[in-house]
């Protein structure tokens, strides 16, 4: 096997049940495996603070791959190991350096919505990824993993999320919309864009409700039909009001605090605040989770 190592620039908060795991996912598309590195000793010896490389004699400096407090649930994971076939030319090296970005923003995506809120991307970082048998080469200097950056999850990121990311983003599934655009809603919020907050939050649920109707109407209509029936009601105004015809619950305030709310907001002008941001964004996530629900692993619509 060839190994490398995906330093993300930024720490994800991880369960400790991560560490020492491996990964399939593609690059690429471009099969590859990624090792988590692994605690001092045994590799899960939570009596240890250091994270380590997850192959013995490469790159075995400590604080490169992340950070663990003893006795702590969780721990920082800065670096991933990864591995490639032992044949892999540095062609596909190259596809895979070129790869990393798409691939990335794919991953950002799902652990954010499996981490149920934003993972908030600062600075403007190249991860660069190094193999063993390229140091010092014309080669190895052009071998970066795009641009990645610092990481901060709302909530701790699980093995298995882990798993379930990887895989998807693997297969070039992107996350579902209407949940990656709340998540950019709320990540508005934390940085104080009021109107961006507003405006994603809507179409979060405009996209969440345009999704649910086309899968109750599904039930009972081949494809054409279906897809004749909602251009029908493009507008989330007409569209609240036929898929309470069809039986969806939604909150009646959804006309005053959300619709109304981003029409002003999209349409005149108004300087939506905080509060109202915070409410329009409550709001779509008590739409969402009403009409689309998911599991936090394995069920994602």
């Amino acid at each position: 096997m060839r190994y490398g190592a995906i330093a993300l620039k930024g720490d994800v908060r991880s369960t400790t049940e991560t560490l020492g795991r491996t990964f399939p996912t593609a690059i690429a598309d471009i099969k590859c495996t990624l090792h988590s590195p692994v605690l001092s000793g045994a590799g899960s010896d939570t009596s240890s603070e250091n994270v380590m490389s997850p192959f013995a004699n490469l790159w075995p400096d400590i604080n490169w791959w992340g950070h663990y407090s003893a006795g702590s649930s969780e721990v920082a994971i800065k670096t991933f190991g990864v591995s490639v076939d032992d044949n892999c030319p540095l062609t596909t090296l190259r596809d895979i350096s070129e790869g990393i970005q798409a691939w990335e923003n794919r991953l950002v995506g799902w652990l954010s919505v499996l981490a149920d809120g934003p993972m908030e991307l600062i600075g403007d970082h190249h991860a660069e990824v190094s193999w063993e048998d390229l140091v010092a080469s014309e080669e190895s200097g052009r071998m970066y993993f795009g641009s990645s950056r610092t990481v901060s999850l709302p909530k701790v990121v699980t093995a298995d999320q882990w798993v379930y990311a990887l895989l998807q983003t693997g297969s070039n599934v992107d996350a579902p919309l209407y949940r990656v655009l709340l998540v950019e809603a709320e990540r508005a919020i934390a940085s104080s864009r009021w109107r961006s907050a507003v405006v994603d939050a809507a179409a979060a649920t405009e996209v969440a409700i345009s999704k649910a109707l086309s899968q109750e109407l599904s039930q009972w209509n081949p494809a054409p039909a279906t897809e004749a029936i909602l251009k029908r009601v493009r507008m989330l105004g007409p569209m609240v009001s036929f898929a309470r015809e069809v039986g969806l619950v939604i909150p009646e305030r959804i006309q005053a605090d959300l619709i109304d709310m981003r029409n002003r907001v999209m349409h005149q002008g108004f300087p939506a605040g905080k509060e109202e941001a915070v409410e329009v964004c409550r709001l779509a996530r008590e739409v969402i989770d009403g009409l689309l629900p998911f599991s936090q692993v394995g069920s994602c619509p």
